[in-house]
């Protein structure tokens, strides 16, 4: 019959209508794009660094990262690093005339390294302290290191005991100089050129043979980033490397 299904029309207007009233409900609840940017603003906080940066190609820009150990596991040692030593520690001496010079050697070949700088020595002299691979694990001196050293043993290179990271804090005096023939993670890297530098007359250097980016990226950061480029010198393309200090920044 006809109002049959004039009934259902009317049904089914009733419920578009329902299904209306019920959207139009909800979208009243939803916040507006505005409001979503508002929110946020009061709610999160976002670093610059985070969100990664177009290159020009339209790529996205990879974040440059610290590199944290060298290729090499040993520091470098060459006839070109020892000259270098040699004649840095000879124009020390000159300079500090009839002042004995204080210097140690850390890390490895110190029986190859002590010699080149004990004997640029002039004037006073000095000493010259080994740490690191001179001494085996009962403390006494390595057979190879004493043929390095020769008769300079105890008279103007000595071997001593410790950890190359924690030895400085038991050092009595102020240092000429100080080389450091170690390389490896970035952050052990950093504390020792901070920590031994520190120990260092004004006028006095740190240096070392591993500026080299290929092989030793991360000890170059460390170097880098404890002095600053600027105040890194280099007399050839070898890996020797010398910093400068002005003041004692411990000990005296």
């Amino acid at each position: 019959p006809q109002w049959c299904i004039m009934d259902n029309e009317r049904i089914q207007e009733a419920i578009q209508e329902i299904i209306s009233i019920l959207l139009s409900l909800l979208q009243d609840d939803l916040p507006s794009v505005k409001e979503v940017f508002e929110e946020m603003d009061d709610t999160q906080e976002f670093e610059q660094s985070s969100i990664p940066e177009p290159s020009l190609n339209g790529h996205v820009k990879k974040e440059e990262r610290r590199i944290e150990s060298d290729e090499m596991a040993t520091a470098p040692i060459s006839d070109s690093i020892l000259v270098d030593i040699s004649g840095s520690t000879a124009e020390l001496s000159a300079m500090r005339r009839g002042e004995a010079l204080n210097c140690i050697v850390i890390g490895d070949y110190t029986g190859m390294i002590a010699p080149a700088i004990s004997d640029s020595f002039s004037g006073a002299g000095g000493r010259v302290l080994c740490l690191g691979d001179c001494v085996d694990g009962d403390g006494h001196p390595q057979k190879e290191w004493l043929e390095y050293v020769g008769d300079r043993f105890q008279k103007t290179v000595w071997p001593v005991k410790g950890d190359i990271t924690q030895s400085f804090q038991g050092m009595d005096r102020a240092l000429d100089i100080v080389y450091l023939s170690t390389c490896g993670v970035y952050s052990d890297m950093a504390s020792m050129l901070s920590k031994w530098s520190g120990l260092i007359k004004p006028g006095g250097f740190i240096c070392g043979g591993q500026f080299d980016e290929g092989l030793y990226a991360a000890s170059v950061e460390a170097i880098t980033e404890v002095f600053g480029l600027g105040k890194v010198e280099r007399k050839r393309d070898d890996g020797f490397w010398v910093v400068r200090v002005d003041s004692v920044k411990a000990g005296k």
